[in-house]
């Protein structure tokens, strides 16, 4: 399958939980906007020292399949134990988690090759900058976010990392050619389309919940 899909759902559903957590608790931006930004330098400078085929050889590894679903687990765990509890989320619920790390990565070597000269520490801050005009753009529908996910923001969080889960085993299948493109937007409806009925399932949950 073609990681580039799986990379922009990956983007898609940070961007959502970064919203519910900023929405719901707007103080925690001072805390978000350095971990982001130390993120994405972090991980384009990762890239800086990675070839093409390392990069790409690095979503398909054995061992970070198995750390990817590990670590998502945990961090879906631990926000779904702290929902219950009726904790309000901190700035570790930003926690980026190894496929958004992946995801980073991946851009960052792609905007190294592209721009001639540029480095990891320049292509990180411009990634973290460009992530946060993303959300920016995604905020004024802060309104219709929180109205779809009423519930304790931490619920969602758990969400995302749960279906992060799902994306690592997704990276696991072999990618199409371009030019077989009627198999690759098969399995890429059946991925999305999971991840669209876990997503309406928990918000149903939650409206039944509070009914």
């Amino acid at each position: 399958m073609d990681h580039r899909i799986v990379f922009a759902a990956v983007y898609l559903l940070f961007l959502v939980r970064d919203t519910r957590l900023i929405a719901g608790r707007p103080r925690l931006f001072w805390g978000y906007a350095p971990i982001l930004f130390i993120t994405t330098v972090a991980c384009a400078m990762t890239a800086e020292s990675l070839s093409y085929d390392e990069v790409l050889g690095l979503a398909k590894n054995s061992r970070f399949l198995i750390f990817g679903v590990l670590i998502h687990g945990i961090q879906a765990a631990r926000s779904f134990q702290r929902c219950r509890r009726g904790e309000n989320p901190g700035w570790r619920a930003f926690a980026p988690g190894p496929m958004l790390c992946v995801t980073f990565i991946s851009t960052s070597h792609f905007a190294l090759a592209q721009i001639d000269g540029s480095t990891g520490l320049a292509v990180g801050l411009g990634l973290g900058a460009a992530y946060g005009a993303l959300l920016g753009l995604l905020f004024p529908a802060r309104g219709w976010v929180q109205t779809l996910m009423p519930a304790n923001p931490l619920r969602f969080v758990a969400f995302s990392h749960f279906a992060s889960m799902l994306l690592v085993a997704v990276l696991a299948l072999p990618e199409v050619p371009v030019g077989r493109q009627a198999v690759d937007w098969m399995i890429t409806g059946l991925v999305l389309g999971a991840v669209a009925l876990l997503f309406g399932a928990s918000f149903a949950w939650h409206r039944l919940r509070q009914g």
